[in-house]
């Protein structure tokens, strides 16, 4: 009964809120609102899924690696701590604004002086212009994958004028499509960008819709009054890939969701403790209940295509007897209540798995489930004792998977929620930005996965599988590998 009551009231939804531009539109279903537009203010990927259609980057790389030429014409390295950059020159702004080598500047200085991306892109000291059209990206020291940093999913270009008012407001960049309205907890709706550089989009508008409800974002699908949906829930996978009506889509990705315990304060602490809690939990059933399947279980952070990933750590198995007996070593009093937060959605029904698992060894864990941009807030100030959330490596590299959520100079907003502090792994994860033979890297990166596995500041559950439904009109659809699809290249 809710279910129809609540497509209802989303029909009139969008027939009421949706663009009243004339030509083809696209409605897109959305699980998680972003929590910015604006380049530079928040490192997550429900943002970036509305930012990536506003705003370019310098380049891309390709599933296979390849590095792809984007707003950057050329490039070359002049030395181990300097890149230089030509640019496309027949690229305009929104506003008609030709994109110039001192905005490419702007933008990457911006970004590396963000407290969302510093200490991703932090081995950055800056840019600077060379010419009318070329610019040199400045490192600190030798960084392995200092290319990669340009294709980094914040590493969006913008103009230098952007930190006027004016421009904030309407969310200027070059891409494919142009911010109109958005209207908070409902709907973004962007325009096609006419003079766009690249491929110019075959729709004219774009309506991102919020609907945190997976099922219902699945089934608006199949009734059309919705042409995409993004991250589907497993429930609705086999009737979704059976479907005659709607095309489904899945493919793993470089991502992970992990436990996270506040490692700083609080009985978490205890190293004994999560590894008893570890020893609890049944990871093959949070991918059969959580994934339905779409996804496979974690021994690290690192997905298996992500550059620096090892394989070889063991498979935890569930043991509650080993557990409960870790659990009196840590000396840890039976039925402490623990608070474990998490979002809506599958990252709930993982919370309320763990829960489950862990009352059997005697522990009290109380779930408190927030909106996003609350748990990111809490996150970043430590509030929270123990967590789920998820980190996605863009670029695939090991630094990038680890160097946020590890180093102890990123507590807090850096990434490193746990707030874990090992001098070990600064060292081990300075040494593997330094290195620039690969096999060397693999074999440094292999050692802090060791470490981490053991100590347990965060407990990997599972890589999901991304997936996305969308109506079988839809000829082409560009899905990314880190899923932040792009949506001008959709062919009806």
């Amino acid at each position: 009964m809710f279910k129809n009551y609540y497509i209802i009231f989303l029909s009139f939804f969008i027939v009421a809120c949706g663009s009243t531009e004339s030509g083809k539109k696209l409605t897109v279903a959305l699980g998680i609102e972003p929590v910015s537009l604006t380049p530079f203010e928040s490192n997550d990927i429900p943002s970036y899924k509305v930012r990536w259609q506003i705003y370019d980057r310098l380049i891309s790389v390709s599933p296979e690696g390849e590095v792809i030429p984007e707003l950057a014409e050329t490039w070359t390295n002049i030395n181990p701590t300097t890149l230089q950059i030509t640019i496309k020159t027949n690229v305009v702004f929104h506003n008609g604004k030709p994109f110039t080598v001192e905005d490419a500047v702007y933008s990457v200085n911006t970004a590396v002086k963000s407290s969302s991306l510093s200490t991703v892109l932090g081995v950055i000291d800056n840019a600077t212009v060379v010419n009318d059209n070329t610019f040199q990206v400045n490192l600190s020291k030798p960084y392995a994958p200092a290319l990669a940093l340009l294709s980094h999913a914040g590493m969006l270009m913008t103009s230098e004028e952007f930190n006027t008012e004016e421009l904030k407001s309407l969310e200027i960049g070059t891409g494919p499509f142009q911010l109109v309205e958005w209207n908070r907890g409902q709907n973004i709706v962007l325009k096609k960008n006419a003079n766009y550089w690249g491929d110019v989009a075959e729709v004219d508008t774009v309506n991102f819709i919020i609907v945190p409800d997976a099922s219902v974002r699945s089934i608006i699908v199949e009734t059309g009054e919705a042409d995409v949906a993004y991250d589907l829930d497993g429930s609705d996978r086999e009737r979704l890939v059976a479907s005659k009506d709607v095309i489904y889509k899945e493919a793993s990705f470089p991502t992970v969701h992990y436990l996270g315990f506040n490692t700083s304060k609080g009985p978490l602490t205890n190293q004994t403790l999560r590894q008893a809690i570890a020893m609890a939990i049944d990871f093959q059933g949070i991918v059969d209940t959580v994934a339905f399947g779409a996804g496979e279980t974690a021994t690290s952070l690192l997905q298996k295509s992500v550059f620096g990933a090892y394989t070889g750590l063991p498979k935890r198995e569930r043991n509650i007897e080993k557990a409960k007996a870790l659990l009196a070593q840590s000396g840890i009093t039976p039925n402490t209540k623990i608070p474990l937060y998490a979002i809506e959605g599958p990252r709930k029904k993982m919370s309320e798995i763990i829960q489950a698992n862990l009352r059997e060894i005697g522990l009290d864990i109380e779930v408190n489930i927030l909106e996003w941009a609350t748990m990111l807030d809490y996150a970043r100030k430590g509030n929270l004792d123990m967590f789920i959330l998820g980190w996605t490596s863009i670029p695939a590299d090991a630094d990038i998977g680890m160097y946020s959520l590890l180093n102890s100079n990123t507590h807090g907003s850096g990434g490193n929620y746990t707030f874990y502090d090992n001098p070990k792994i600064d060292q081990l994860l300075e040494q593997g930005r330094a290195v620039q033979d690969s096999e060397k890297r693999k074999l440094i990166y292999q050692e802090i996965q060791e470490i981490v596995y053991t100590e347990l500041p965060m407990i990997p559950t599972y890589h999901p599988y991304h997936n996305v439904v969308m109506s079988k009109d839809i000829k082409y659809f560009d899905m990314n590998l880190y899923s932040i699809h792009r949506l001008n290249k959709i062919k009806y």
